[in-house]
Formats: C-alpha cells, structure tokens, sequence
C-alpha cells in the first residue's frame, strides 16, 4: 500500500487517528471512492482527502480488530478511517468536524465581490437566466459607492477577488475602471476574474485587463457547433464570432492570463463537441494552457435522460485532454472546505447587483436579499437565515460526496444532477492520477 495524497491536516489536528478497539467489527466508510486501473485499486477519502494506491486483493467490505494482527496495510486503513466501527453514522461524524472547522476558521469582512457592472448584455442567450429582467447598468454614482462599500468591508491584510458577472461585463467597461480605479487609488489590494462572451475582446480590453483591472483569470461561455453557437447566442448583430472568440481565447492566452472556456451542452449540440474542439484548436497555438469544460444546461438536469447526457460530457472530457487541452480538474481535491456556496453569509462572499443592492446569491433572487452598498447589511431576517447551521439534506444523506458539496447551505438552488459535479472532481483527479503515477519510470 502507498500514500498518494496526504489527509488535509486540519483533520488530523482537530480528530486524530482511529483508535483501534479489540472485539470490534470495522466497515468500509462511504467516503471511501474507489477506481481501478490496470495494476491497483486507488481510494480517495472525499471525507479527508487522503488517497491511497493498494494491490487489488487488500481491500475488504469488513474487518474485524483480529483480522487486523500482521496486516499493516488494513490497521493504517482503519486509523486513517478509510474502515469506520459498524454502526458509525458518518453524517453525523463529518457535520460535528465542520461545524468546528467553520469555527475555527471564520473571518469577519468580504474576501470576493461578485459584481454586475451591468446586466445588459450584446447577445440574447436562449437559456439566459437575465434575459426576462429590464436589462440596466450602473450608474457612476452605484459604482462609486460600490467601491466605497469594497473598501469599508473587506477582509484586512488580503488581496481579494472581484468577479465581473453580468449580462455581459464588457459593456460596463467604465464602472470598471472607476471601481478598479477607487480601490488601487485607497491601497486596497485584489485580483480580478471575469465571466464573458468573449466578443467584445479587443487589444484595448486586454490593456486594461492586465493594467488597470488586475484580472488573472477569464472564463468564456460557448456553444458546441458553429450553426448552434450563432442560434443560442443570438446576438443583435453577429459578425462571425464564433471564430472571433476562439482567437480571443487565444490573445487571452497569450498575454498570461489564465483562461477558461465553458462549452454549453445539451442533446441538440452534445454530439458537435469534437468538431467545437478542433474550431478551437485551430485558433490556439498553446492549448496546454487553455481549460475546456462541457456543462449541461441546467434545463437538461434532473430528466430522464440527464445521466446519458453527464456521460457524454465525461467522454468529451477525455477528448479535450487527447486534443492537448487542460482539463477542468488537474487533481483530486486536497483542502476540506468549511464554506462553499456564496448564500452561506459566512463565507466571505457578496453579489453587488448593478442597482447596488447586495445578495448572497449571484442569481440575485429576493429571498437572497440583504441590503444596499449605501445602507449596508438591513433585510436581517434573510441574514440571519444564511448564518444558521442547518442539516444535511435528505438527499445527501447517503452521498460518498457529501464533503465535496453543499449540504449545509441554504442555497435556493437545489439541482438534481447535483451529485455530477463533485464527481466529476474526482474522475478527472482519478484519471490525471493514474496516468501521472503508472506512466513514471520508477512504475514500470
């Protein structure tokens, strides 16, 4: 048996190793996610993060404390808790650490801002979720005291992270620069991220990006198939940006900035993904640097047919990594996460809409509300109800991804592909794993 991965160390701090008792009967813990290669048997702890490589005949449902006498590889497994005593309820096991962990690693202030300079934009996605809405924009006056309202409640002694959301961002290019202006001008530091279309990239937007916004990474949505990428994003007026965007992908690429393109997907398009990535690989020079990822449309989750269509996503995974892409994941998860969905007020996380009013949620919706940038925190009922530890779901109860996802929040939206993502976490980590380790020297 090998350790490939070391259990995050907060774990080990605050539960320690499993004592082993005599006379007592261990089981196989449902944190424990298996996959097989040609050569071993890999288990990654979703729990603890630990990941171990083991011959193929080690592993057992069920050992007892006798069992263990000359055994070394399964006495590690049960202090490592990858087998828990029969009888263990490891819902109640892993919400005891968190709610300690998130003790003990609560900050007061914002650490990341997610801010619609506008939520207009210069396409008309047919899946948009702000397409309904009256399309407005900041006024000078918003953003001025929405960078007045950054400065007053950040985290001290951090750099934080304004994420431009929209609409599309690009068009409130001068809110943009009047709040990176306010806070570089009142010595507040952070970094920039960006989701966009991609379109409105030009020489002068890269500029600001590097120079004035400070934006390190930029995600770009797309759509798999030319024909289907000109129908869905619908724009006012199209001027071949299907192929305009992958070249800005690519000048994004260029001037060192880390960029992702999302690839929306359904059953009308799913089947065009291969021939989306060839598009795009002929517009980039290092696609080793450039992160491709299929998403599902949140229409297609929770149907019938939802599975298939998550599989087809998987296998158009591996199609990005053999066209020379990096994939989404790189690794298996390394930290447990005390905080995850923005709607959990402690999390360090706020939306700025572009009337100035904050929400928890990047959606924007009413029971999200907490208050303006000019008045601070005020609809407290909705606040107090983000602050409040709540149970697991009932349908995470009996998840092996429970740790890698969202049970505790009150986060208005509850998917029912919402198991796909975490493992999606732990496929690509598996795969990239495996394929780094078995294709070494030192393993063959």
């Amino acid at each position: 048996m090998k350790e490939i991965k070391k259990q995050d160390r907060r774990f080990g701090r605050i539960i320690g190793a499993q004592t082993i008792q005599s006379g007592k009967e261990y089981q196989l813990s449902r944190f424990a996610v298996q996959k097989e290669s040609d050569r071993y048997l890999y288990l990654f702890h979703t729990f603890t993060h630990q990941c171990l490589q083991l011959e193929k005949t080690v592993l057992k449902e069920s050992v007892s404390s006798e069992e263990l006498t000359g055994r070394p590889d399964l006495e590690t497994m049960v202090k490592n808790w990858f087998y828990v005593e029969k009888g263990t309820d490891e819902n109640e096991f892993y919400y005891g650490f968190w709610r300690i962990l998130r003790t003990l690693e609560s900050k007061s202030g914002y650490y990341n801002y997610i801010l619609y300079p506008t939520n207009g934009c210069n396409a008309r996605c047919v899946y948009c979720i702000h397409e309904e809405m009256q399309h407005k924009s900041m006024t000078e006056e918003t953003a001025l005291q929405t960078a007045k309202f950054i400065a007053e409640t950040h985290r001290k002694n951090e750099t934080i992270v304004l994420f431009w959301f929209g609409g599309e961002p690009l068009l409130g290019e001068k809110k943009i620069d009047l709040i990176s202006d306010y806070l570089r001008e009142h010595q507040v530091p952070f970094s920039g991220t960006m989701l966009t279309n991609g379109s409105l990239i030009n020489s002068r937007i890269l500029q600001k990006m590097k120079e004035r916004w400070n934006i390190h990474t930029v995600q770009v949505s797309m759509d798999a198939g030319e024909a289907e990428y000109i129908r869905r994003k619908n724009y006012y007026s199209y001027h071949d940006e299907y192929c305009s965007v992958m070249k800005n992908v690519n000048a994004l690429n260029e001037n060192g900035i880390a960029t992702y393109v999302r690839c929306n997907v359904d059953w009308d398009n799913v089947e065009e993904g291969a021939g989306f990535l060839r598009d795009l690989k002929k517009e980039v020079k290092d696609p080793s640097k450039v992160v491709v990822y299929f998403e599902p449309l949140v229409e297609t989750r929770g149907r019938e047919d939802s599975p298939l269509l998550w599989e087809k996503t998987y296998e158009l995974d591996r199609l990005v990594k053999e066209e020379g892409f990096s994939r989404q994941f790189s690794d298996l998860p390394s930290h447990i996460l005390p905080f995850y969905c923005s709607f959990d007020g402690a999390s360090g996380r706020i939306t700025v809409a572009q009337d100035g009013k904050l929400y928890g949620c990047h959606d924007c919706i009413p029971n999200a509300l907490y208050g303006d940038v000019r008045n601070g925190i005020v609809e407290q009922e909705n606040w107090k109800k983000s602050n409040e530890l709540c149970e697991i779901r009932k349908k995470c109860q009996d998840c092996p991804y429970l740790p890698l996802c969202t049970p505790f929040s009150r986060c208005p939206h509850e998917e029912e592909d919402c198991k796909e993502k975490p493992r999606r976490v732990v496929t690509q980590g598996f795969e990239n794993l495996i394929a780094r380790i078995e294709s070494a020297p030192e393993s063959k």
